[in-house]
C-alpha cells in the first residue's frame, strides 16, 4: 500500500460524504436512491482513474495535501455528475409522448 493510496482512500471517504450530501439535495424525491447510488459508483470511477493517472501516467512528484485534497475535488464532481445523470435518466423515462393539437 503506497501512500498515493492512502490519500485516495482518504479523500473518497470524505467525497462520498460530501458526494452523497449534495446528491440527496440536487436530486427529485422519485429519483433520489437512484442518484445516490449513481453518485458512489461515480466516485469510486473517479477514484480509480485518479490513482491510474497518478500511479503509471504521471512520472512527476506529488506533494501530498494538494494531492489529497485535487482527489477530493475530482471525485467530488465525480460525484455531482453520476447524480446528475442519474436525475437525467429517471426524468427521461418519465416524459409521456405529447399529441400535437388538431389545429396545427
Amino acid at each position: 500500500m503506497n501512500i498515493r493510496l492512502i490519500l485516495i482512500i482518504i479523500a473518497g471517504v470524505f467525497a462520498v460524504i460530501t458526494g452523497l450530501t449534495v446528491a440527496g439535495l440536487i436530486s427529485v424525491s422519485r429519483a433520489r436512491w437512484i442518484a445516490l447510488v449513481g453518485a458512489v459508483v461515480f466516485t469510486v470511477g473517479g477514484g480509480a482513474a485518479i490513482y491510474f493517472f497518478s500511479t503509471t501516467i504521471s512520472e512527476a512528484g506529488f506533494d501530498g495535501l494538494s494531492f489529497a485534497l485535487g482527489a477530493f475535488g475530482g471525485m467530488s464532481a465525480c460525484a455531482l455528475a453520476g447524480a446528475l445523470l442519474a436525475n437525467f435518466l429517471v426524468s427521461l423515462g418519465g416524459r409521456r409522448a405529447r399529441s400535437m393539437p388538431s389545429g396545427l
